[in-house]
C-alpha cells in the first residue's frame, strides 16, 4: 500500500514536471543523446500544405547557406512524416502540427525556439530573416 503510493506520488511529479517545465525535461535528455555531434543545428519543422513553410523555408535555407563560418547542420522534419515525432524527439522538440512552420537551434546541450510562424504572414521573409538571425547569433 505504501509502495503504491510512493510510486503514484512519483508518477505525478513527473508528469507535472513535463507539464510545467518540458524544456528542461527535454534538453536533459537530449543533451545525453545529442544527434548534433557537436555542430550547432537549426531544426526547422514544416509541413507539406503549409505555404507559409515554404516561404520560411527560403529563408532558413538562405540564413544556413550564408553562415559558412557558424558551421551550421540543417535537419528538415515533414511534421506529416511518421519519423517526424521521434527524430524531433532527438532534439528534445514536441511535433504538433498545427506549430508550423518553427525554427530550432540545437547547441551546445540545449534546444532553443528560434522562430514561430504561427503568426506569420505572407511578405514578412525580411522580418522573419532578422528575427531568426538575431536569435541565433545571440544563442551561438
Amino acid at each position: 500500500m505504501i509502495h503504491q503510493a510512493k510510486r503514484r506520488i512519483l508518477l505525478w511529479g513527473i508528469l507535472l514536471s513535463l507539464v510545467l517545465a518540458p524544456g528542461a525535461f527535454f534538453n536533459d535528455v537530449w543533451a545525453a543523446h545529442s544527434p548534433d555531434n557537436g555542430s550547432p543545428t537549426i531544426i526547422f519543422l514544416t509541413a507539406s500544405w503549409c505555404g507559409t513553410c515554404r516561404e520560411v523555408s527560403s529563408v532558413v535555407q538562405h540564413i544556413v547557406d550564408n553562415s559558412p563560418d557558424l558551421g551550421l547542420k540543417l535537419v528538415v522534419l515533414d511534421v506529416d512524416q511518421a519519423s517526424a515525432p521521434a527524430q524531433a524527439s532527438s532534439y528534445g522538440i514536441m511535433v504538433t502540427g498545427a506549430d508550423v512552420p518553427q525554427v530550432y537551434l540545437a547547441s551546445h546541450g540545449k534546444t532553443t525556439l528560434l522562430f514561430n510562424g504561427r503568426d506569420y504572414k505572407f511578405g514578412q521573409s525580411k522580418m522573419a530573416e532578422a528575427q531568426i538571425q538575431e536569435e541565433l547569433h545571440h544563442n551561438l
